[in-house]
């Protein structure tokens, strides 16, 4: 009865230990972190560069956002924007660190935007945006941009 016992509670012991081992794996990593803060770099790269592929492509095609936005009418809106513009340049970038759980992160970024159109309007602006992201098949993708009023 001792021996059955001890092994109920050596096994029990090894199941901790292996438990343990694995529980971190499962959290975000650092890793995590970059990817998500890359993934706000990359596509405010790819909007200053006027490049709406590689902007898209930081974003969910479950995207839906406060305006009632989908993936494609994200897509369409960017598209006509970056049509009437002959300049963008996007400054002063501050990203903040991300909260990130469940393979879900959400964080604050703010950048100075300035716009050249076609016209020869040009606008000059500070942008603050919360965004929230998914980890969808491994990579990092953004689901949701809100406005914030300063």
């Amino acid at each position: 009865m001792r021996i059955k016992k001890a092994i109920l509670f050596f096994m029990l012991i090894m199941m901790t230990q292996i438990n343990c081992r694995i529980a971190p794996a499962l959290a975000e990593t650092p890793d995590d972190e970059s990817a998500v803060k890359n993934v706000i770099g990359n596509y405010l790269k790819s909007i200053s560069e006027c490049n709406v592929e590689f902007a898209v492509s930081q974003i969910s095609n479950n995207y839906s956002d406060s305006d009632g936005l989908t993936y494609e009418q994200f897509k369409f809106r960017l598209e006509k924007l970056l049509e009437e513009v002959t300049n963008i340049s996007i400054t002063n970038i501050k990203i903040s660190e991300p909260d990130i759980k469940d393979n879900k992160a959400m964080l604050e970024f703010k950048y100075n935007f300035e716009v050249k159109r076609k016209t020869a309007e040009s606008i000059n602006s500070i942008h603050k945006r919360i965004v929230y992201l998914a980890k969808e098949n491994g990579s990092w993708r953004i689901i949701k941009l809100e406005r914030v009023k300063e």
